[in-house]
């Protein structure tokens, strides 16, 4: 293998496919790129967790075709030190390969094709389009809600349900304490032939947020004929990633009828500020948080700890609602912050019931949370 390659779009391929590298354990090659040079495809780099396969395809001068491992962590460290505009990458022996521009050289020690792992394939039963900053804003409204508890792997992902007649696509996440409902009017690029739903892990999740560009580029979203797989294909990139295969909660049925709940507007920055506040001094064991709502004053404090307490009051305005209510303070911020709307509405019914959370005069995006229990 020999090829010649611009230093800045290797370097930003690498960078990426690092973002998915786990450090070698029982198994040495998923800390490695494979590295693959096609004349007629030009330089294609690989990574792998099992979890996410990524693929991306970059141009380059190809002399020599070939395939190798590089040590993923040392490549992405090197490469951050090369300043020419090219660099020159030669294979130099079975498991030995150069990198070199003007005075700089370095010599890694490789994995041959062989012993990597064999990236998977697929075949098309259904496919959409949308675009890429569509699907990135809406999974970062969800991605929050999404369980951290390992023994019920179904709510590790966030759910994608697609009905086509009502042109819908609904992100929805849950941990059981919380729920967080995204149900978007789209215009597909390309419809899907079917109704979808299937629940994806956040993992990848997490990794699309981070990867996907903010622009309107199109996103092929690709269901393969073998279930418990997606595929997400975008310019110079193929994701293959896992689904978690199972059964998701009803949702639909905790949704409150918000017509016969008390309803209280305000200020998101302001609820943002003083939540910031009182946070310092929230107790690690609990981070419980107190919302006192006395007709046009909201008053924000934590219990007394050992540290001691903390309080800030913010106006409401001509709000004529008496309620008090204690919340989760992470799960009460996660929910502001991922309110873009300079107002918020909330909807109770009493101090025990789920309260209801969304930006004003919008109900398709809303965040319902369970309260903490007061003690008798």
């Amino acid at each position: 293998m020999k090829l010649v390659v611009k230093t800045d779009i290797l370097r930003d391929a690498v960078a990426e496919l690092n973002t998915i590298l786990v450090p070698a354990t029982t198994y040495r090659a998923i800390s490695f790129i494979l590295m693959k040079a096609s004349k007629s495809e030009g330089l294609i780099l690989q990574a792998t967790d099992y979890e996410i396969n990524l693929k991306k395809k970059i141009e380059a001068n190809i002399v020599e075709e070939g395939a190798i491992g590089l040590p993923g962590k040392f490549l992405n460290k090197m490469l951050s030190k090369y300043d020419t505009e090219e660099i020159e990458i030669e294979q130099t022996g079975s498991d030995t390969v150069i990198i070199k521009s003007d005075d700089k050289k370095v010599t890694f020690a490789c994995l041959s094709e062989s012993e990597y792992p064999i990236f998977p394939k697929f075949e098309e039963r259904d496919s959409f389009i949308l675009s890429a900053s569509l699907l990135k804003e809406n999974m970062k409204r969800t991605l929050y809600g999404v369980s951290k508890d390992t023994t019920n792997m179904i709510l590790r992902g966030s759910l994608w349900e697609i009905f086509l007649n009502e042109k819908r696509f609904n992100m929805i996440s849950t941990d059981t304490h919380r729920l967080v409902v995204d149900k978007m009017d789209v215009e597909f690029q390309k419809p899907p032939k079917t109704d979808q739903k299937f629940v994806i892990p956040e993992k990848l999740l997490t990794y699309l947020v981070n990867s996907l560009p903010q622009t309107d580029i199109p996103v092929s979203i690709v269901i393969p004929d073998n279930d418990g797989q997606i595929v997400f294909l975008y310019e110079n990139t193929e994701i293959i990633g896992k689904l978690i295969v199972g059964d998701y909660p009803d949702y639909e049925g905790i949704i409150p009828e918000i017509s016969s709940m008390k309803s209280i507007i305000l200020q998101r920055a302001d609820m943002l500020k003083a939540i910031d506040f009182v946070a310092l001094l929230a107790e690690k064991k609990s981070y419980n948080v107190n919302l006192d709502f006395n007709n046009d004053i909201l008053t924000i404090y934590t219990d007394l700890t050992e540290v001691g307490e903390a309080k800030e009051t913010v106006n409401l305005g001509n709000n004529k609602e008496t309620i008090k209510v204690i919340f989760n303070i992470n799960y009460l911020r996660d929910a502001i912050v991922n309110m873009d709307n300079s107002e918020l509405e909330l909807y109770f019914e009493d101090e025990r019931a789920p309260m209801l959370m969304k930006p004003k005069d919008i109900d398709s995006y809303f965040t319902i949370i369970m309260p903490i229990r007061p003690i008798e």
